[in-house]
């Protein structure tokens, strides 16, 4: 491994997870570098529009990043074809909807995401976040579904079974919760799963309307299956 390369890229990624600025010292320590030469990776990002340095000297994130992501965004093909869908689940259930992909085995990225509306109620729910929390019904999803993928404490030997069997998984089967969410699986001919539909809402929008949300986006789910075997769709990324 390219160890300057991989510090930057580190960098990047401890500037990318907030919009505020850091100093280099705080940079350096966060990631056990050297002072000096986390200097110069910063000044290598700058030149290069990936961050940019405040008049105080401390640094935040630059608009580079979002630039080179746009390509992936307007070309994934699960992004493409759950857009669609998406849409017309937000408007049937007046849920946030979204289709993410699971990352690096211990987390999901969320691709795409639809509002009811056009009003975003969940900051959760945004293109390019995270969701890798124990509570999250897509990390509950691919940790059943996906070989290797990161365990997710608390779901019972049953739960994953149900989730197995179903292709579904739901964040609070209780309904006790401010805010719920469910998600659905995608996956291809062969049966590897590449990403997942998902749905939230407060907690009693979610439990009033949790029967025939599920239903639409199992169904949802079963038509972009459908869509991704039929020989012109590009090969979605493993």
């Amino acid at each position: 491994m390219n160890n300057t390369l991989a510090n930057g890229l580190h960098l990047l990624a401890e500037l990318s997870a907030t919009a505020a600025a850091h100093s280099v010292t705080e940079l350096a320590t966060r990631l056990q570098l050297p002072k000096s030469h986390a200097h110069r990776l910063l000044q290598s990002l700058v030149e290069l529009g990936y961050a940019v340095q405040d008049p105080d000297r401390r640094y935040r994130i630059g608009l580079e990043p979002l630039a080179i992501s746009k390509a992936l965004l307007a070309n994934h093909p699960l992004r493409i074809l759950a857009m669609p869908h998406l849409h017309r689940l937000a408007e049937a259930t007046g849920m946030d909807a979204i289709a993410t992909v699971p990352h690096r085995g211990g987390a999901a990225i969320i691709l795409a995401a639809v509002y009811p509306g056009g009003e975003q109620r969940d900051t959760i729910s945004a293109v390019g976040n995270r969701l890798g929390h124990p509570g999250s019904a897509t990390g509950a999803l691919f940790a059943c579904l996906i070989p290797g993928f990161a365990a997710v404490e608390g779901l019972t030997s049953a739960r994953r079974r149900t989730i197995a069997r179903e292709l579904v998984a739901v964040r609070d089967p209780g309904f006790s919760g401010t805010t719920n969410g469910m998600a659905a699986a995608v996956r291809t001919s062969d049966g590897m799963v590449v990403g997942g539909l998902g749905l939230s809402a407060p907690g009693r929008v979610f439990a009033e309307r949790y029967e025939r949300g599920r239903a639409l986006l199992r169904a949802a789910a079963d038509a972009i299956e459908g869509q991704l075997a039929e020989p012109s769709t590009q090969e979605v990324e493993r």
